[in-house]
């Protein structure tokens, strides 16, 4: 009885231990008699930070409230592990006196080669704006699930009008 109590005590600290330091755990199997069997890691990812930032062509503003108050120059995605795609709402308006077309780049990633395994996109790319037009957008982070060695991340996004 004792023994089983310990190996307990054990397989607790062991799921704390990756809870608290930002993994996820695969799968710990116990033998009839309650003791460990095996230990089987479906996959240890850590948790990496990140930030971007917002530029803009001047004839186009970017918000983070659809009352246009609050101008967006930066975004930060959250805590983020491989296979992770997380979605953003941004207002973009045509501030400008003609017609625009929308597009999305980003560059200065950091560390160099973070844009293999990482991308950035939007559901605006191609669309005309009229002038004083405010429309959403949805920016999407998609994290490769075979991103290794990255734990966190920086880069520009620029959104542009031209037209």
């Amino acid at each position: 009885m004792e023994t089983r109590t310990v190996h307990l005590i054990v397989l607790i600290l062991i799921i704390d231990a990756c809870v608290i330091g930002g993994l996820t755990f695969g799968a710990i199997s116990l033998n009839p008699n309650g003791s460990p069997s095996e230990t089987l890691a479906v996959k240890v990812n850590q948790k990496m930070s990140s930030s971007g930032t917002i530029m803009t062509t001047s004839n186009i503003g970017v918000y983070c409230d659809s009352r246009c108050t609050t101008n967006m120059t930066s975004i930060s995605w959250g805590s983020l592990t491989p296979g992770d795609s997380v979605n953003q709402t941004v207002y973009v308006k045509d501030t400008g006196a003609s017609v625009i077309t929308l597009s999305l780049a980003t560059s200065n990633w950091s560390p160099k080669g973070a844009n293999t395994y990482i991308t950035i996109s939007w559901n605006q790319q191609g669309t005309q704006l009229s002038p004083g037009q405010l429309i959403p957008a949805i920016l999407t982070l998609t994290v490769s699930s075979n991103i290794a060695g990255i734990t966190s991340f920086s880069n520009s996004i620029s959104m542009s009008g031209t037209g």
